[in-house]
């Protein structure tokens, strides 16, 4: 027995002289600056350090979303690498990374779902102070929460003691601005202006959303950078792959749409962008691709719901992992079996569309951005 007690002394004395590290290699970093939310995170984190660096601002950011990056000042990437599950204390080697750099300020994207872990996440890894919380929506039921509301305190969680608190959610901020003023953080309700939006939103070399956009400037402006600087910067961003796409090709000569929303995270999202489309795919073949994954099976239902009702295709092509067999089970009744296809390679979609195409099409991919989502998006972006 007490081996086993000096063994468990000893663990506990590791892990508080590593935090105790940690702590003092948190406070070599100016400003730290974590970002958390629904949607969006990834842009935001992107926009705000690009903002920040076209003011002269040494920033280092770090995005989790389709892929875990690295973003320097100099705009280059590095990706991490993982071994074995991820973890929240990723974020221990990004921190020092970018005291190693000397960056003057670290924007980070949130990697916890689960609510202890926003809280140990924003409290205890990287103590921010900004904290920005792009909006509430339904992702990661299992989770983050049955509901939104559930949802909402989650994230309101992650509210820093005497810090600064960036949103531009409104149906739910009354959660989130009771628990800033119990913390004594200071709140910043972002409310973007209507003549704005279209300008930011045709400026980007990509399709964003407007509010993001507005969310990163109005935390540059904070920080001391000037909007027209700051956008200026952002204009030269390097999007995350997983970013919404609208890429224009040819196949087979025929005029091609291939639209990249693998990302979207929840059925809101995806119903907004189909319906943005919806229009344009009159008197053209409208091709949905689904990709799933195993371990998403929320969404995967989520998304069959959407299937059911919502979203209408001339074809479905079906991928991803064994998960998807289910949701063609859910969905068989209400798609007609002619329109759908289960493909389980990207090989194999590709060698359909560029053997089945004949007119003008749009193809839109819906999902998850892992695996055949990435593929097909790579694959279309080298075509245009």
């Amino acid at each position: 027995m007490k081996p086993v007690l000096f063994g468990l002394f000893l663990f506990i004395l590791y892990w508080l002289i590593e935090y105790w590290f940690h702590n003092m290699t948190l406070r070599k970093i100016p400003t730290r600056i974590l970002v958390t939310g629904t949607r969006g995170k990834s842009s935001i984190t992107r926009l705000i350090a690009a903002g920040l660096n076209s003011g002269e601002l040494k920033t280092i950011a770090k995005t989790t979303g389709s892929a875990a990056t690295i973003i320097f000042p100099d705009s280059s990437e590095q990706n991490i690498n993982r071994n074995g599950k991820t973890s929240i204390l990723e974020q221990y080697k990004v921190v020092r990374i970018a005291v190693k750099n000397k960056t003057q300020i670290l924007v980070i994207e949130s990697m916890a779902l689960r609510p202890h872990l926003q809280w140990i996440e924003s409290h205890r890894l990287i103590k921010p102070h900004i904290l920005i919380i792009s909006n509430i929506g339904p992702d990661h039921l299992d989770m983050s929460g049955s509901n939104l509301y559930e949802i909402a305190h989650s994230f309101a969680k992650a509210i820093p003691p005497h810090g600064e608190l960036f949103t531009i959610e409104n149906q739910y901020f009354p959660i989130l601005g009771k628990k800033a003023v119990t913390q004594d953080c200071r709140i910043h309700h972002i409310q973007p202006a209507e003549n704005d939006q279209n300008i930011l939103y045709n400026e980007l070399p990509y399709i964003e959303h407007p509010e993001n956009i507005e969310l990163a400037l109005s935390v540059c402006e904070h920080m001391g950078v000037d909007r027209h600087t700051a956008f200026g910067g952002m204009k030269s961003v390097t999007p995350d792959i997983g970013v919404l796409r609208e890429i224009k090709t040819t196949v087979n000569n025929f005029p091609v749409t291939f639209i990249n929303a693998f990302a979207a995270n929840d059925p809101s999202s995806i119903e907004k962008i189909y319906n943005r489309y919806k229009e344009k795919t009159q008197k053209k073949k409208f091709i949905l691709i689904v990709n799933f994954r195993n371990d998403r099976p929320h969404r995967a239902l989520q998304i069959s719901q959407l299937l059911s009702s919502n979203l209408k295709a001339d074809l479905y092509i079906f991928c991803g992992g064994h998960i998807k067999s289910i949701i063609l089970s859910k969905v068989s009744k209400y798609i007609k079996k002619e329109t759908i296809l289960e493909l389980n390679k990207t090989e194999k979609i590709l060698e359909y569309l560029g053997k089945n195409l004949d007119g003008e099409t749009i193809i839109m991919g819906i999902g998850n951005i892992a695996g055949a989502g990435i593929q097909l998006t790579n694959h279309f972006l080298k075509m245009r």
